[in-house]
């Protein structure tokens, strides 16, 4: 294909994600792989212990997914740098034996500085929480500075030949490249890289006025982070949401909803659009959902009921998800294309859809190959308008 016929490929797949992230519909159904980096490179025939930091297979890898599957978008493959840890002496994360990362639950705010991080947010983390997370960086140890060049150059040294391969195979394949970035919910944040799930889970019950207030004190933070990524369509700033699925509705109201919204508010004010992840089953909040900004947001769901979801979200958000990947693994070729028959006959009228799996294909034993080329074939097939 020459490079004139791929270009006009790209912009034509370009062209249809963002009509139906604006909830438009395009001339068929856009579809997106999800696909982790174990998958991936256990698929490409490597091991996964080594392989996520060798930008050369982690290329020949994207390049497999992008030759061997129908897609829509380039399959970037998200890779957490072991050595960027091991370096920096972190607590939240760390390789394990097969080489595949574990985020262990830790606590690293006490209960009594709640007032600190309220106070002032930054300094407090930098002060207090991050020289717990990355033990290289506590000043005690007299060389925090060199520890945080060093890690620096260590995630610089993978990552930016990666995002260069990344680039090649979407210029190669004419398949865009709709990542743009990741910010997280201000209580989100707090709960996974501040006091852990535990910790919060007791704060909620016990001191539920300095939950609040600290997401409120956060959210200028992950506000700032965002008005760093892009602000154009194409490009969706990432936002996995994790905690309100485990709150009761009330909790989820007063702790959890305000600063979130405000943070989403502030981005489609900027121009921004999001890729949320709605992490459990959000059912009971769709009401809650039905505020935020409309044709800004591709919501991926994990759970949903579908045509409740298209009911009252529709108009609101684009929507994608709500297959259940353990299909790709277990089912037939034929229960595999049935339930996305099945799923987009109820979501695509109309456009405002993107077909995609319900959580990414990360571990080997996530999906078949010929299950997932079957489901996508159909898909790229059926979901002409």
């Amino acid at each position: 294909m020459s490079d004139a016929n791929v270009m006009k490929l790209c912009e034509e797949r370009e062209k249809r994600y963002i009509q139906a992230v604006s909830l438009e519909q395009p001339d068929r159904v856009p579809h997106e792989t999800r696909f982790g980096e174990y998958w991936a490179i256990d698929y490409a025939g490597y091991p996964i212990k080594g392989s996520t930091v060798d930008p050369k297979i982690m290329g020949e890898a994207m390049e497999k997914l992008a030759r061997d599957f129908a897609t829509d978008t380039a399959p970037f493959l998200f890779s957490r740098n072991p050595l960027f840890y091991k370096s920096l002496q972190s607590q939240s994360f760390n390789e394990g034996k097969t080489g595949i990362m574990q985020h262990p639950e830790v606590c690293c705010m006490k209960t009594e500085e709640y007032d600190e991080l309220i106070a002032d947010p930054f300094k407090c983390i930098v002060d207090r929480i991050l020289p717990r997370v990355y033990k290289a960086l506590d000043p005690a140890n007299g060389s925090s500075s060199v520890s945080l060049v060093r890690a620096m150059s260590i995630q610089n040294d993978m990552n930016t030949p990666i995002l260069m391969e990344a680039a090649r195979v979407s210029q190669k394949y004419g398949l865009p490249l709709t990542g743009g970035g990741l910010v997280e919910a201000p209580m989100d944040y707090i709960a996974d890289m501040i006091r852990g799930f535990s910790a919060i889970t007791m704060d909620i019950r016990r001191q539920p006025e300095k939950v609040a207030a600290a997401a409120e004190a956060v959210m200028p933070l992950m506000d700032r982070l965002a008005a760093q990524l892009p602000a154009v369509p194409g490009k969706l700033v990432s936002m996995p949401l994790h905690m309100p699925v485990f709150m009761r509705e009330k909790d989820f109201a007063k702790l959890w909803w305000p600063s979130f919204k405000e943070l989403v508010e502030r981005m489609a004010a900027r121009g921004q659009y999001m890729r949320i992840y709605f992490e459990g089953d959000w059912t009971r909040y769709y009401d809650y959902l039905q505020d935020l900004p409309k044709g800004r947001i591709l919501g991926v769901f994990e759970y949903m009921d579908h045509q409740l979801a298209k009911d009252k979200l529709g108009k609101v958000m684009c929507i994608t998800g709500g297959y259940d990947v353990s299909l790709l693994q277990y089912g037939t070729r034929q229960a595999v294309i049935d339930e996305a028959k099945k799923q987009m006959d109820i979501l695509a009228p109309g456009g405002g859809y993107i077909f995609t799996v319900s959580k990414g294909i990360t571990y080997p034993n996530d999906g078949t190959p010929e299950n997932v080329k079957a489901l996508y074939e159909f898909v790229e097939e059926y979901g002409k308008y």
